[in-house]
C-alpha cells in the first residue's frame, strides 16, 4: 500500500464538543486527495429529518399542483376551450416532473453530506478568520453546503495536513 491508495486514511480529525457526542464526528483524509466528513448520527438523524420534511412539502405542493390545474383542464374541456384545457393538463405535466426533480435533488443533498469529496474540485477547507475550519462542498447540479467548526471544536495541529492539501 502506498499514500495514495485510496482506502488509506492519511489523517484524522476528530470535532465537536466532548460533553456533547451528538455534536461530534470526524473528518477523514484519504491517500487519493479525497475528504469525508463523517458526522454523529444524531446529526445524520436531524439532517435526514431536515431534507426529508422538504421532500415532503415538494411531494405535497407538487401533488396539489398536478390535481388543481388537471381540474382547471377538465373545466375548460367541459366549457369546450380544448387549447386552454390542453395547456392546462400540460402545465399539470410540468409541475408533476418538476416536483418530481426537486424530491430527486433533495435526496442528492442527503447523500452528498455522506460521501468523499475530492478537495480542489468539489470540496475545499479552509480557515475562517475567527481561527474556526469551513469544509465546503460545490457538487454539480446540487446547490453549495458547507460545515464550519468552531475554534474549540478540533484540535488545530490535527487540521494541518488538511490545510495543505
Amino acid at each position: 500500500m502506498t499514500l495514495f491508495d485510496t482506502d488509506v486514511i492519511a489523517a484524522r480529525l476528530p470535532f465537536g464538543d466532548l460533553d456533547s457526542p451528538a455534536t461530534q464526528g470526524e473528518l477523514l483524509l484519504f491517500g487519493d486527495r479525497t475528504i469525508q466528513m463523517v458526522p454523529s448520527p444524531a446529526t445524520v438523524a436531524e439532517f435526514e429529518a431536515f431534507t426529508g420534511s422538504i421532500q415532503e412539502k415538494s411531494v405535497s405542493w407538487g401533488s396539489s399542483l398536478i390535481v388543481g390545474l388537471a381540474a382547471v383542464g377538465v373545466l375548460l374541456w367541459l366549457q369546450g376551450k380544448r387549447g386552454a384545457a390542453w395547456g392546462a393538463f400540460g402545465a399539470s405535466g410540468i409541475a408533476g416532473a418538476l416536483s418530481c426533480t426537486a424530491r430527486h435533488q433533495i435526496g442528492q443533498i442527503n447523500q452528498s453530506l455522506l460521501k468523499r469529496h475530492r478537495l480542489g474540485e468539489t470540496a475545499t477547507i479552509h480557515l475562517s478568520r475567527g481561527g474556526g475550519l469551513v469544509f465546503s462542498v460545490h457538487e454539480p447540479n446540487l446547490p453549495p453546503w458547507s460545515v464550519t467548526l468552531g475554534p474549540g471544536d478540533f484540535d488545530a495541529a490535527s487540521a494541518e495536513p488538511f490545510l495543505r492539501v
